[in-house]
């Protein structure tokens, strides 16, 4: 393109030329600002040659500002700094005595710069110019200049240019391509001849190059609050991390002391559950332990076989601890304790949903169990349904969680307890003779108390070691315990320690505290005595028989027994149970 101007040329002519380059540049986007600034070098050049014989010294003047300016808002990348700069330059290039940069980022006018000739801000910059003229560049897109507005046929109405008493304006619009950016409003209070053509030139060549200064500084401020805010969430994110490591390590740790605890405990539980811990050196039990020994690692079904308060469950942990599974969880579950509904849950586990309380998913005894031991206590009180159930996940190994459909796979060693005949249940179809086989592989039998009275003196001393006060048994004391029958077994014997040690005023244990049907002697076989008196001795022992068996509970003995709970307390308090 040819920048050299014709001798006929004249200052508007060169000035509009000069217009359409900035404008065409403006189109192209600011990665053409670098050449721009070559061409307005070699522009000033030709200026400063022809200035003298081709323009007038005003516009040639205003002109060559023009120029130096152009450099300097090229250069301003700070967006409050440029924006005072536009204005400044507005108000020098033209004349004017005051002027005013408004933004239109949004629907409402956003007033950034409000300066005089002197470059004083101007309070309350929305209240000094006219929202008519305002309009009408809106409106039209273009340059509105105004040489007495108050007589202006297109502002003589409007109540802000009556207001402000408006001589001479100049609205300058800030066009990007097609998009308004803003405007510049120039005014003068007296003189209506200052913006004049060569005025109206310049102003527009200078809002031209403008627009693409201000979109380069925008811009820039984008980039640098993108970067600032970039540089923050790193730092962030770098505390975060920091914040993590310490957490991770910190969790690690506790981590490391929960494992060492664990081993503790595993390793406390396994000599816990020795079978040289258990109490007994009878025969009976002598036995016991050897068959324990040569089942332990064996990966078969047991059943331990013994009347309530026998040490069922100690067997069956001690048989876990001692064996390839110690290092395994220990399932435990009372089939007893449950109606079927709640067993069913308590061993399958359940689905968020599957019924009423249902409020997540969760885990049954059966997955819990996985690679360890489940231990079924009172297997005999479990109804038909649940055996049916509980035997397709022996043979099969697999499960659905109540409301589930997803098959899911376990294995674990199976350990049953009961204190019932299962074989006299089979018999009478209260228990299913298939699982029967299939939880009585191996079966352990343990002797009652009774059975093995011999050890009742070992058991007392094991019970009295658990307190810190140093108590002692009377011999007379221990005659009495040698010679009753115990019904209840050690867990009896366990509980009536406890009693005496309760109402101990020493730390000898003398017989007047034993409970009166331990010191009532048992009357042999047709001994003489009323009827009344014999039923009473029967009916104090089934009594005690029955709260041996459901260890203590009151509501249990009763409904075994046919009686209220309250017929049951004031039979225990008539014969001092």
């Amino acid at each position: 393109m040819d920048f050299s101007a014709p001798d006929s040329a004249d200052a508007s002519d060169l000035l509009e030329r000069f217009r359409l380059l900035i404008a065409r540049a403006g189109e192209q986007g600011p990665s053409v600002l670098t050449k721009l600034t070559g061409l307005l070098c070699a522009l000033e050049a030709l200026l400063q040659a022809n200035l003298s014989d081709k323009m007038d010294t005003s516009a040639g003047g205003r002109l060559a500002h023009l120029l130096t300016i152009n450099k300097q808002i090229s250069a301003e990348l700070d967006v409050n700094k440029l924006l005072c700069l536009i204005i400044d330059t507005a108000v020098s290039l033209t004349g004017a005595e005051q002027g005013f940069l408004i933004l239109y980022p949004r629907k409402e006018p956003e007033y950034r710069v409000a300066r005089t000739a002197d470059k004083q801000d101007i309070a309350s910059p929305h209240q000094a110019v006219s929202r008519a003229i305002l309009q009408q560049v809106l409106d039209s897109r273009d340059i509105v200049v105004a040489k007495d507005a108050a007589q202006d046929s297109r502002f003589g109405g409007s109540e802000s240019v009556m207001y402000l008493q408006l001589k001479s304006v100049l609205a300058v619009p800030l066009m990007a391509q097609d998009t308004m950016t803003g405007i510049i409003y120039l005014d003068h209070s007296y003189d209506r001849s200052i913006f004049n053509e060569s005025c109206i030139t310049i102003i527009r060549a200078f809002a031209d190059q403008a627009v693409i200064a201000l979109n380069n500084a925008f811009l820039h401020d984008q980039l640098r609050q993108r970067n600032e805010a970039l540089e923050a969430s790193r730092r962030t994110i770098s505390r975060l991390h920091s914040a993590l490591e310490q957490r991770f390590q910190e969790q690690q740790e506790k981590l490391a002391d929960t494992e060492e605890a664990l081993s503790r405990t595993k390793a406390a539980l396994g000599q816990r559950y020795r079978y040289g811990n258990i109490i007994g050196r009878s025969p009976q039990m002598q036995q016991v332990y050897h068959l324990l020994e040569r089942i332990a690692n064996a990966d078969t079904s047991v059943l331990i076989q013994g009347a309530s308060g026998t040490g069922k469950e100690l067997i069956a942990r001690a048989l876990h601890f001692n064996s390839l599974w110690r290092d395994k969880p220990f399932i435990s579950e009372n089939c007893a304790a449950f109606n079927e509904s709640l067993l069913e849950s308590d061993l399958f586990g359940h689905v968020k949903g599957a019924f009423t309380h249902a409020i997540q998913d969760r885990q049954g005894l059966f997955e819990l169990a996985d690679t360890g031991t489940l231990f079924l206590d009172e297997i005999g009180d479990m109804t038909l349904n649940m055996q049916v159930k509980v035997l397709r996940v022996l043979q099969s190994g697999e499960f659905r969680r109540v409301g589930d459909k997803q098959v899911r796979k376990t294995r674990f060693r199976l350990i049953c307890a009961t204190n019932q005949d299962l074989e006299q249940l089979v018999a009478r179809g209260r228990f299913r003779k298939d699982l029967y086989f299939r939880i009585n592989v191996i079966k352990v039998t343990l002797p009652e108390l009774k059975e093995r009275i011999q050890d009742l003196p070992l058991l007392v001393e094991h019970f009295l070691a658990q307190y810190e006060r140093p108590y002692t048994m009377e011999p007379a004391t221990l005659s009495r315990l040698m010679k009753y029958h115990w019904p209840g077994n050690v867990r009896e014997l366990e509980n009536e320690t406890q009693r005496m040690i309760t109402l101990a005023q020493s730390t000898a244990l003398t017989p007047d505290l034993l409970s009166p049907h331990i010191l009532q002697p048992t009357r042999p076989a047709g001994a003489c005595g009323t009827l009344k008196a014999q039923v009473e001795v029967l009916e104090r022992r089934v009594i005690s028989e029955s709260l041996a068996r459901t260890g203590g509970n009151k509501s249990e003995t009763a409904r075994e027994l046919g009686i209220s709970r309250e017929g049951l307390r004031k039979k225990m308090a008539r014969y001092g149970m």
